[in-house]
């Protein structure tokens, strides 16, 4: 008797783990905002983007720096940047001016953030994508 109970809870635990298919947007729609103003994706393009993504050459470098000092952290680095004639993504305007670039690089080949650093949330793609849809607004 007690086996079967167990396979019971196992079964339905099988059961509700089956709606993983669904995007953020069909499980929970309500979680973002439906127009994401600027100020609630900025935080994320901070985070996760302008350290690499900045337009100026104080972030890392792609190739290896020939093992001389970074001087910020104090210690010899080969890390990885943007591409050569990134524009950077410093401000919302420049955000709003790649937004080709923006969307291609998170949602359509999921390649950034890049490595070891932390993908974006669910909750963080649907905000930018809603932001996005809503009209890239700078407001």
């Amino acid at each position: 008797m007690l086996k079967w109970m167990i396979w019971g809870v196992v079964l339905s635990m099988l059961v509700a783990c089956g709606s993983g298919e669904r995007t953020l947007n069909e499980a929970d729609p309500n979680i973002v905002a439906q127009r994401p103003a600027y100020a609630q994706v900025e935080p994320i393009f901070q985070r996760d983007c302008i350290p690499c993504h900045s337009g100026t050459d104080d972030g890392p470098r792609e190739e290896d720096d020939g093992g001389e000092d970074d001087k910020r952290a104090g210690r010899r680095i080969v890390a990885l940047v943007a591409i050569a004639n990134d524009p950077g993504l410093e401000s919302c305007q420049s955000i709003v001016n790649n937004l080709e670039d923006v969307v291609e690089e998170i949602f359509d080949n999921n390649s950034m953030p890049p490595g070891a650093w932390p993908r974006l949330t669910s909750k963080e793609r649907l905000t930018i994508e809603r932001w996005i849809d809503g009209g890239a607004s700078c407001d």
